[in-house]
Parts: structure tokens; sequence; C-alpha cells
């Protein structure tokens, strides 16, 4: 047999494979043994397993072959979902890998909703899931159409992901935030009561950093309970106010 003739059996081998393999797929699909029949779901929080298989259209009759593209784009059409993954486990389990969206805030319009960092209402009901997060009050009409639509609310939102991001422990004291008269955002610590933090809009990561600094100096100082103000807006500043006694 000649090399050329070798050759163009192996690439004739090769198409056979190649088409098996394509139509592989849809005849499998066929098959009653590979219909799904058991889900998990990983990953959720917020979102019920079956709202989120609801979502994910997988049904009874779905196999575990089908393009598992359209679940997936289905699932991330979800304000909860930032994004799916799909994986077979043969013959009949399909497993659904999710990870949620955190809610950065309760916007107050009058009543709390909980907000992505991009404004984005979640389907998160306060009183029936404990949400700690920070406050943002706001006019009626600046959430629509389950959005915030009011961009100095959209500022609050993202300057505190920011903060999230970058400080998460200062995060975690923030009662409530605001957009600030003179610019930039203003929030409110747990502790101590009342003491003002002004930082600009989505701040970045050495702003905080020397935000951070600045109060963890204060606290080496034994000052930290006399914070009334504190104003990171300057330009490698950090402006501290103190009250002449502890806030209680």
């Amino acid at each position: 047999m000649t090399t050329r003739l070798k050759w163009l059996l192996l690439a004739l081998v090769l198409t056979v494979i190649a088409g098996i393999g394509a139509g592989a797929p849809h005849a499998l699909r066929s098959m009653d043994s590979f219909n799904v029949k058991r889900v998990e779901i990983r990953g959720t929080r917020y979102l019920a397993p079956h709202e989120a298989l609801r979502q994910s259209g997988i049904t009874a009759a779905s196999n575990v072959f089908d393009d598992p593209e359209s679940w997936q784009r289905s699932l991330e059409r979800h304000p909860l979902v930032i994004s799916a993954r799909i994986e077979r486990d043969l013959p009949s389990t399909v497993r659904i890998l999710v990870t949620e969206a955190d809610p950065i805030a309760l916007v107050r319009a009058p009543e709390l909703r909980p907000v992505r960092a991009d404004g984005r209402v979640l389907p998160v009901d306060p009183a029936e899931v404990d949400l700690d997060l920070p406050v943002v009050s706001a006019d009626p009409e600046a959430v629509d159409d389950g959005r915030v639509q009011d961009a100095r609310i959209l500022d609050v939102t993202n300057t505190l992901a920011a903060i999230r991001n970058s400080q998460p422990v200062l995060y975690s004291w923030i009662s409530d935030a605001a957009p600030a008269k003179d610019g930039g955002v203003r929030v409110l610590l747990r502790s101590p009561a009342g003491a003002r933090v002004f930082v600009p809009v989505n701040p970045d990561a050495r702003t905080l950093h020397e935000l951070w600094l600045a109060l963890s100096d204060l606290a080496a100082r034994q000052d930290f309970a006399r914070l009334a103000t504190i104003d990171a807006r300057y330009r490698h500043q950090v402006v501290v106010a103190l009250s002449s006694t502890a806030a209680r």
C-alpha cells in the first residue's frame, strides 16, 4: 500500500468518525434513558432551588444531551444570577452551578428594596431574609421598572461596592449612606454612633486605604470613640474632626 493511499484511508476514517460524533448528541437525545431525572443546584443563597429550576427551563422531558446554552441563557436573565454553568453527570443528572448577585444596599423608596451595585432591584424580601446592609434613602420615583433610575443613588450604590471590594471591614460598619450635599457620598457608621465618613464617588483603592489608615490611627491613639467626621474627598489628604467627648 502506497503512502498516498494510506493517507487517503486515514482521512476517510477520520471523516466517518467526525460524522458519527456530530450525529451522536442528536441520536442520544432520542433515548429515554438519558432524560433528566435529577437536577442539582449549587451556589444559591437567595434564589430558591425550585425557582432556579423553573427559570432554567429544564423539565422532565429534557435530555442531558440537549443544548445547555439555552438553559444557561435563561438562568442568566434572572436578576439574582450573575452567571451559570451547566454540567452533565450521565446518565440522567444535570448540575447547575450558579454565581449569585449580592445585594449591596437596601434602598428605601419608600419600602426597603435590596439592590445590586448597578441599581437592579433584587427579588428578595427583607422581611423573610436577614439582610444586614447599609440603607440608602431615596425619593419614591428613584426606583422604577425594577431599577434605580436616580443617578445620585447609583453613585451611592457603586461607591458602596467599591468600599466593600477594597475595605470589607469598613463596609460592615456602615449603617446608611446618601449623596453628600457638597459632592461625593456620605456614610454613617454604626460605631461610634453617628460618625460621618465622606468619600468621593467611586473611590479608588488608594483613597480607601488612606481612609482605613486614618481610622486605624485613631483607634491606636484611643481617639476612635471621639470621631465626629472624617473626610477622604481631598487628594491624598484625610481630614478628621473629633468631638470633645466620646460618642455613646
